[in-house]
Order: structure tokens, then C-alpha cells, then sequence
């Protein structure tokens, strides 16, 4: 009977593990955009889902990844502080910074890979972006 509980018990605890898991949807709209020469881009991003799973340190919808998301996913960098949930795409120089507090979401493609360290995602010269995006975010239950 034991040996029965504790199966059971173990199983219960090993598949359960992403039934709590965070994940959080947002449908987000461009608040702000422009191109590297700094004029104002109306058309240069649209509005867009967001979801993330905080727990797991994975990008679910990401703007600017519509179909691709699955094929960029173990490429991306991802840090997580208490403020901000980031993901850089260092080979494609795409950075987003996601503020936990105000839901606004800064998107910034940089013009080439070599604007950013590989491995780490630091960005070596932040004025030489391509395209910048300020989206805001507000929660929603499912994407």
C-alpha cells in the first residue's frame, strides 16, 4: 500500500509540473515607432499578441516572429529580473525588453548582427538600431 501511495504521489508531482505554470498573454499596440534616422515610421510595426511563460524562460508570441517563433526559440537570450522579462536574438540583432510594471514593451532591431555580442546579447552600440517600437501592453486572458 505504501509502495502504491508513494507511485502515485511521484507520478502526481513529476506531471504536474506546468499545471502551475506563468504564462502571460498581452495584446499589445504601437504606441511609438521610428527608423534609425530618426524620423517617425507610421507603418513600420503593427499591433500584436505577447506571451511569455515566466516560469519556464520561454517566449511563446513574440511581435515579429509569427510563424518562426518555434525555430528562433533555443536561439534567443533570455534574462528575467524583477522588473524587466527580455529576449535577444543576437544573430538577427532583435532585442525586447518587457517592463512587468507598466506592460510597455520596447522592441529594437539593431542594422547587423555585429551591433551585439553572440553569446551574452549585450549590445555594443546602442544608437545604431534599424527600428525602434514602443508597443502598450495590456493583459489578456488567452492569445
Amino acid at each position: 500500500m505504501k509502495k502504491l501511495f508513494s507511485t502515485i504521489l511521484v507520478l502526481g508531482l513529476l506531471l504536474s509540473g506546468n499545471a502551475y505554470s506563468e504564462i502571460y498573454n498581452f495584446k499589445c499596440s504601437v504606441k511609438k515607432q521610428k527608423i534609425g534616422d530618426g524620423s517617425i515610421c507610421n507603418n513600420c510595426a503593427s499591433d500584436d499578441g505577447l506571451s511569455f511563460d515566466l516560469e519556464n524562460n520561454k517566449i511563446l508570441v513574440s511581435p515579429g516572429y509569427d510563424a518562426d517563433l518555434e525555430k528562433f526559440q533555443d536561439q534567443f537570450i533570455i534574462k528575467n529580473s524583477n522588473k524587466y522579462f527580455e529576449w535577444i536574438h543576437p544573430v538577427m540583432s532583435h532585442e525586447f525588453k518587457f517592463n512587468k510594471f507598466t506592460y510597455n514593451l520596447e522592441r529594437t532591431e539593431y542594422t547587423e548582427s555585429s551591433d551585439m555580442n553572440l553569446k551574452t546579447g549585450e549590445v555594443k552600440n546602442p544608437k545604431a538600431f534599424f527600428l525602434k517600437v514602443l508597443y502598450e501592453c495590456s493583459k489578456i486572458n488567452k492569445i
